[in-house]
């Protein structure tokens, strides 16, 4: 990609000199005008300067037509905001890009709100930065079109080759025994793994598009009249984790089907923001995340409180060692994540 800024960068603050934006209330569900946009691609990054290079580069692989690309980078550090404003007046144009830098990182489900808010397209294609296009997308784009179905989803494929896999909705039973360690230990050592393959549709391969309750939410295409239906896309009440759950979860609720898609595939890397996060600062915010969403939709919270609090407690004594100072701590953010309003 060519250097070189140019007038086509979004600045929300007046301090244009400083690269960053400032956070703003987004009103991302609000009706928009008339465009000619067929489709917004979405992008929050945050610290993934490798990763949104290679993801921007893809999409100018493919053919698309009528489209644009909001990116919006959450505050980062090592780089990211910085490559973003040196990308050249061509690509940009192919890219159809607009940026935004923030002056302070709120958490993924604000900034996919401000991009959502600045997007025009009929369909939103909201994608993490570690997701590599191929020309699969165009065939999901024009089934998305010619049939009615308001969400639909790829096949990702790890970068080892191996599929990642929808899962069933998420019930007090498939939280605790899939998504905390003594309740996968359980699960192993007693269940045979039985609640990890029902959650996971007993890993069946599908050869044709099925309707699923859960599936991995980063590459996601939604119509623009679904999300103001669905009041929005992820919630700021789930500011980094389980904000696509809630979205999975008020789509059920509303009868808005999600479709999964096996023949498209794209290449997704998978969790790369927990590579950048301190691990006690990510089991805060995905213990905080589980409890807020127990709690709002009925999944039993105090009962699923007491047992995070016991596999805070028992977690770090599970390993095949003696308790480190990380297991220690990170058991003590889980308990701080879980008694958090």
């Amino acid at each position: 990609m060519q250097n070189g800024t140019t007038p086509h960068d979004e600045q929300r603050s007046e301090h244009r000199g400083t690269g960053r934006e400032a956070i703003a209330e987004p009103s991302e569900f609000a009706e928009k005008p008339q465009e000619s946009k067929i489709l917004s691609i979405v992008i929050v990054a945050w610290n993934c300067r490798s990763q949104i290079e290679e993801c921007l580069r893809s999409i100018q692989r493919i053919d698309l037509k009528r489209f644009e690309t909001i990116v919006v980078d959450n505050n980062s550090t090592d780089g990211t905001a910085e490559f973003l404003a040196s990308i050249g007046e061509e690509p940009r144009e192919r890219l159809g890009l607009r940026t935004i830098f923030q002056e302070t990182n709120a958490g993924l489900s604000q900034a996919s709100a401000v991009a959502v808010e600045k997007s025009s397209g009929e369909w939103l294609l909201a994608c993490n930065p570690d997701i590599v296009f191929t020309e699969d997308f165009g065939k999901m784009l024009d089934f998305a079109r010619s049939h009615d179905f308001p969400i639909l989803v790829p096949q990702l494929i790890s970068s080892n080759g191996n599929r990642q896999y929808c899962t069933r909705e998420f019930t007090f039973t498939r939280l605790f025994f899939n998504l905390t360690r003594s309740g996968r230990l359980i699960n192993r050592v007693l269940a045979r793994n039985f609640f990890a393959r029902e959650s996971h549709y007993n890993y069946i391969l599908f050869e044709r598009p099925m309707l699923v309750d859960h599936p991995v939410a980063s590459f996601l295409l939604i119509k623009r009249s679904s999300i103001r239906q669905l009041g929005g896309l992820f919630s700021l009440e789930f500011p980094v984790y389980f904000g696509d759950t809630d979205l999975f979860t008020r789509a059920a609720a509303q009868k808005v089907p999600i479709v999964f898609l096996p023949a498209i595939r794209m290449f997704h890397q998978m969790s790369y923001s927990r590579a950048v996060l301190p691990p006690e600062i990510v089991q805060f915010m995905f213990t905080n995340g589980m409890v807020r969403y127990a709690d709002k939709w009925g999944k039993f919270p105090t009962m699923l409180k007491a047992l995070l609090t016991i596999d805070a407690i028992v977690a770090p004594l599970t390993h095949a060692r003696l308790p480190s100072k990380s297991d220690i701590s990170r058991s003590a953010y889980a308990l701080k994540g879980a008694f958090t309003p």
